[in-house]
């Protein structure tokens, strides 16, 4: 049986756990989608932005964040680097309109795929594409794209989840919510025959010929604080690749893995950092 701790902690109720007989709607699902993009943001942007916005945005002028999502990320940019011009680009448009509503003076968000976006009054002195390159089925011709949007001292920004480093300690504490993401990030890596940064390296080594420069990080979540974000990460990711079903078993699995001290989670990131004053990508390539 639980203790205080436990009471404390959990939150097991009807809304929580579905009993399976709830599927969810569009809007359920585009709301989950929301609050997992928030979480995510919560969990990394702080350490991301030591280690890659600071250097590269404290003196930019323009930034294009693609795939912006919800626009939380982009938001947090703002507020740390005010004197930025951010657009952010996001072609769904159920969680465009949690992005739009974020919309103040210096931030703005475009409703469009990438290859559709109309090209800017001038070109982007930075450009994010964090957590979507999983997604594109042609990365020459995006990079390519890149090219046509940014001037010489253009700097690119890829961020992307290392599987490889990614779960949590010790290994088994988590076997339901593992098998259920091993099995969702396997639709997406088994088009790449080789590990997703070297794909990535790859395809712009054929529109640059040159190599980048490849930061690799870690974010482990040990504390209660963030233990409780990537719980509550957790809960909303396995109910959206449950259709909202939320089981007992579960939920009593990720309520464990909170309340164990000696339980953690690491997420392993890599970003590939392009400057365009070494790629000689040409404008209109």
């Amino acid at each position: 049986m639980f203790d205080k701790r436990v009471r404390l902690y959990t939150r097991i109720d009807n809304d929580i756990i579905w009993k399976g007989a709830k599927k969810l709607n569009a809007a359920e699902s585009t709301l989950l989608f929301d609050n997992m993009l928030t979480l995510t943001t919560k969990l990394f942007f702080q350490q991301e932005d030591s280690l890659l916005h600071r250097e590269y945005l404290s003196h930019a002028s323009n930034l294009l964040d693609i795939g912006c999502g919800n626009g939380a990320y982009l938001e947090e940019i703002k507020q740390h680097y005010p004197h930025l011009h951010c657009i952010g680009l996001e072609k769904d448009g159920r969680i465009f309109r949690y992005a739009e509503q974020r919309s103040k003076p210096g931030l703005e968000f475009v409703h469009a795929d990438y290859r559709e976006m109309a090209a800017p009054a001038a070109p982007f002195d930075v450009v994010i594409a964090r957590l979507i390159v999983t997604h594109l089925t042609d990365l020459e011709q995006f990079f390519a794209w890149l090219g046509s949007i940014t001037h010489e001292t253009s700097t690119i920004i890829i961020i992307d989840l290392d599987d490889a480093a990614t779960g949590p300690a010790p290994p088994a504490c988590l076997p339901l919510f593992e098998s259920l993401f091993r099995a969702s990030r396997k639709t997406l890596l088994d088009r790449y025959p080789v590990p997703l940064a070297k794909r990535i390296n790859d395809a712009i080594v054929k529109v640059s010929n040159i190599r980048i420069e490849l930061k690799s990080y870690r974010r482990n979540v040990e504390d209660l604080e963030s233990k409780t974000d990537m719980h509550r990460y957790m809960e909303t990711v396995t109910k959206i690749m449950q259709t909202g079903f939320l089981s007992v078993e579960r939920k009593l699995e990720l309520d464990r893995w909170l309340l164990d001290d000696a339980s953690s989670y690491q997420a392993g990131m890599f970003a590939l950092i392009i400057q365009r004053a070494q790629l000689h990508l040409s404008r209109g390539t």
